[in-house]
């Protein structure tokens, strides 16, 4: 049985019909006569933009082309700093550590740059799986230098644990 959605003219309320004429995965739907001209009271909104089209509105005094400068307008050093924190916190609390589990070393916001920096670089150089990124499968495959910054284990580790607000519950 297909429920059929039929709008009734000068109503706001759907009556629901059981039957159908159409196949039984056909949804019907009646829409109201509505006018093609607007009503005589109706104005375009005018928006008054001193800005020139597709320039971004940034504050004064922030280098356009420094991409460090455009990242810490969202994430600054006292954000960095509250990330680190909560992110350690998070580690701290997650899981009683188990004898075989690698050891947490504590974060700091320079190594959340890092770890962000990798990220949009992920973002802009798509791969399969996040593995290759650190390895070098074939003689052919493109050369990611992220092992110079920072280690496949350490990054899958602040991925795990990255936390933006307080641990308030115990896992």
């Amino acid at each position: 049985m297909t429920a059929i959605f039929v709008l009734q003219p000068k109503s706001t309320f759907f009556e629901i019909a059981t039957t159908c004429k159409h196949a039984k995965s056909c949804v019907c739907r009646v829409l109201p006569d509505l006018p093609s001209t607007p009503p005589p009271q109706w104005r375009p909104l005018e928006i008054n933009n001193p800005h020139t089209f597709g320039v971004a509105n940034l504050p004064e005094g922030t280098d356009r082309g420094s991409p460090i400068a455009l990242f810490d307008l969202f994430f600054d050093a006292e954000v960095m700093e509250q990330i680190a924190h909560f992110t350690n916190d998070r580690a701290a609390h997650a899981y009683p550590q188990l004898p075989s589990a690698r050891g947490w070393k504590p974060t700091s916001p320079g190594e959340l740059y890092t770890y962000f920096a990798i990220v949009v670089y992920m973002a802009v150089h798509r791969e399969p799986s996040l593995a290759e990124y650190w390895s070098r499968g074939h003689k052919n495959a493109p050369t990611h230098k992220l092992n110079d910054f920072m280690g496949c284990t350490r990054w899958h580790q602040l991925d795990r644990y990255l936390y933006t607000a307080e641990v308030s519950q115990t896992f």
